[in-house]
């Protein structure tokens, strides 16, 4: 940002990747370019005028010999034809994470057929957990779908569509990231899946007559709901 009275000319942005990473090739933005000879990346802005602003970035991936709670610190230096020196960017500082998101899981073991399954965990990272993925499929069949599991706090829940729940059973795990990409899986888990108990109940009308009425007993969803009643 050019907080001065006057523009400024020949603005050049240059930052140095930091220790401990690697820059990822195409991602400085803004026509940046990239020297792995001296590992800068470089912007040349041209002139801004005053209360102008510009803003660029890059990327880089962590080399997988950095140690755990390494902290990889960045600051940019910033030209141009009117300062009589180099002026010098904040330092930003990301502290690095070896140790993937921890899942705590009860595996759900019963289902009711054509019914839908919530899939609930508790998940903690040592920084920031970025994503948990709930994986199911059909017993048998080739992949597993997916659904982006919500949260609140550290409790995240999926749901297996009802569409899914056969009576072949169920197969699911669960797969949660940080922010720095170390993934974390549970164990495939198998749900089986079943008919609601049905229970038949004889009766009389107040006319006389005979009447069955047939139950359906959901004990999953400790529910119960009447399906018919059949006139004898």
């Amino acid at each position: 940002s050019n907080i001065s009275a006057t523009t400024v000319t020949n603005v050049t942005i240059t930052d140095k990747i930091p220790a401990n990473t690697t820059y990822i090739d195409g991602s400085a933005s803004n026509g940046g370019s990239y020297n792995a000879i001296t590992n800068e990346v470089t912007w040349n802005l041209g002139n801004l005028s005053p209360g102008a602003k510009d803003s660029v970035t890059f990327q880089v991936k962590i080399n997988k010999s950095t140690p755990d709670k390494t902290p990889i610190n960045d600051n940019a230096k910033i030209t141009c034809n009117e300062a009589t020196s180099a002026v010098f960017s904040n330092y930003v500082v990301t502290i690095v994470s070896n140790t993937p998101p921890k899942i705590t899981h009860t595996p759900v073991k019963l289902g009711w057929i054509t019914t839908s399954i919530e899939i609930k965990a508790v998940i903690t990272d040592d920084v920031k957990v970025d994503s948990a993925t709930l994986y199911y499929r059909k017993k048998g069949e080739g992949n597993f779908a997916s659904v982006i599991m919500g949260n609140t706090g550290n409790t995240y829940t999926g749901i297996i569509p009802a569409d899914a729940v056969t009576i072949k059973g169920v197969e699911y795990y669960i797969e949660a990231k940080d922010n720095v990409s170390k993934a974390a899986t549970t164990s495939t888990y198998f749900i089986s899946v079943d008919y609601y108990p049905v229970l038949l109940v004889h009766g009389l009308n107040s006319n006389g007559t005979d009447t069955w009425m047939q139950w359906e007993f959901n004990f999953y969803n400790e529910l119960e709901k009447e399906v018919s009643t059949v006139l004898a």
